[in-house]
């Protein structure tokens, strides 16, 4: 036999001896208990101000109330006023505020109105497309207002826009989470612990 195979079989041998041939094997070991705890998640929320929509009701500009038995005339104006104030609850919540202008269904009056939407982020103006941050107890009022302007067709005998109606359709305002950087990102500092 060649002297490294002997050399080999000695050291297994040896190696057998002291893992258990001759004894156990023994090892230290400990264990600490790493504490739990409870976790809860926060949220996100646009509550409404003054009333369960948050909306005051359409009036007309004088700021008399709008009745849905009511009908406008060439040269009304209407308005409505929604509040809300944002609800966030957690830690790292940060948010984004965004509109959507509201329109007019198809109606045969639709033509004649002019729809004039303003968005207010505590009493700074938001543009329909613009993104601005919301923090919590930020208020977010949203004003409407459809004029009913008067036109070339206001002669009773030849007008065009009498006995016509119109459907303002719902919008939105929508406060949406800000993407927190992902796990292991390396341009996110590590926790402190």
């Amino acid at each position: 036999m060649k002297k490294s195979t002997k050399g080999a079989f000695a050291a297994a041998a040896a190696g057998s001896l002291l893992l258990g041939g001759a004894g156990s094997l023994a090892y230290w070991t400990d264990a600490e208990t790493v504490g739990g705890g409870s976790i809860a998640s926060g949220h996100l929320k646009l509550l409404p101000v003054g009333s369960a929509t948050g909306c005051a009701g359409w009036t007309f500009a004088d700021g008399s109330a709008f009745a849905a038995t009511d009908e406008i005339v060439p040269g009304d104006t209407l308005k409505q006023t929604c509040t809300y104030t944002a609800d966030m609850v957690g830690k790292n919540l940060k948010a984004t505020l965004s509109v959507e202008n509201p329109e007019l269904a198809t109606g045969t009056l639709a033509d004649s109105l002019v729809v004039t939407p303003a968005f207010k982020l505590d009493g700074v103006a938001v543009e329909e497309g613009d993104t601005a941050v919301l923090n919590d107890d930020n208020q977010v009022t949203a004003v409407v207002t459809v004029a009913f302007p008067v036109g070339d067709d206001v002669d009773n005998s030849t007008n065009k826009v009498t006995g016509l109606t119109a459907v303002l359709k719902d919008f939105t305002i929508t406060a949406t989470q800000l993407a927190a950087a992902p796990l292991g990102d390396p341009n996110t500092p590590a926790p402190a612990l």
